[in-house]
């Protein structure tokens, strides 16, 4: 299909799509799909020039997929974002995805932007992170997105969740590498804990020194989610962690977490028995280091 595309003077846009939709009062569900225009901004040259038609075309097939005019009356978040993000991983060229990170938004509830906000092309590094990691295809990513009856996608949202635990060692955005801000603590004795409160899809990254290699475990309350393994013990051959604590729903949560460290070899006493008549005292010794149980000979002051 071709496209007539005409340039303007644009205020502060660097291009326009308008479409007109016909749909079924009854159920919400799209009849048919017009494209009435596509206007670009006068003056765009260079990498510009091509990230804004790739962007404007984003739009222009985002309006095949919608199936629900809720989605379209609501124009969330994800309407820019994926735009932004598709046409930055397809042309090379990026825009709006590092902003994400100086604006902080993994610790937003992205349902809090709409519309043109700046906030919603920043989100563009989730989409481009999609695109670039082969987490999903472009059709995938606009089928996903904008097939639902909802403008609050279940596809988004699960996605928007992996996106956030991959964010914990960093993403590669257009060759630069980003990360979140972490918070720093270190263990000093074997116990640290803290209340992490989280808007809906967002997160809290830190970095933890321990005292040494050994084994953790991480117990934390409420329904989130983790890079590392939670409520179970396990094992870690350096002194430090990188932890991600995120929430996977869209409404607020309060969680207690709690990072518990055990030195590498553990030694103790699990059972014994005396014999009165020789003196003698039998004991049954447990031995494990980093979580695995230890088999052997063992010397104790000087004896086998």
């Amino acid at each position: 299909t071709r496209y007539n595309v005409t340039i303007v003077s644009l205020a502060g846009e660097g291009g326009e799509v308008r479409t007109s939709f016909t749909y079924d009062p009854s159920s919400g569900t799209i009849k048919d799909t017009c494209i009435l225009y596509i206007l670009m901004a006068t003056g765009l040259s260079g990498s510009t020039l091509t990230h804004v038609a790739y962007h404007e075309m984003v739009h222009v097939a985002q309006a095949t997929y919608y199936k629900y005019v809720s989605v379209v009356q609501n124009y969330p978040w994800y309407v820019e974002a994926n735009a932004e993000g598709v046409s930055s991983a397809l042309s090379g060229v990026c825009g709006w995805e590092p902003w994400y990170f100086s604006y902080s938004l993994y610790t937003s509830n992205p349902y809090g932007y709409s519309g043109t906000n700046t906030e919603c092309y920043a989100y563009g590094a989730f989409y481009y992170w999609l695109v670039s990691s082969g987490t999903a295809s472009v059709p995938e990513t606009l089928s996903g997105s904008f097939s639902g009856s909802s403008a609050n996608s279940d596809w988004v949202n699960s996605r928007y969740v992996s996106f956030l635990l991959t964010l914990a060692k960093g993403i590669n955005i257009c060759g630069e590498s980003y990360y979140p801000t972490y918070q720093t603590a270190t263990l000093s004795g074997n116990t640290w804990s803290i209340q992490v409160s989280l808007d809906g899809l967002s997160a809290s990254y830190y970095k933890l020194t321990l005292p040494g290699p050994g084994t953790i475990t991480i117990t934390a309350t409420g329904n989130v989610k983790s890079n590392l393994l939670l409520n179970q013990p396990f094992s870690v051959t350096n002194s430090s962690i990188i932890l991600a604590v995120v929430n996977p729903s869209t409404s607020s949560i309060t969680s207690q977490v709690t990072v518990t460290y055990s030195p590498p070899l553990i030694a103790k006493v699990t059972g014994g028995l005396y014999n009165p008549l020789t003196g003698t005292l039998t004991l049954q010794l447990y031995i494990s280091y980093l979580n695995q149980p230890i088999t052997g000979t063992v010397r104790v002051n000087g004896t086998e």
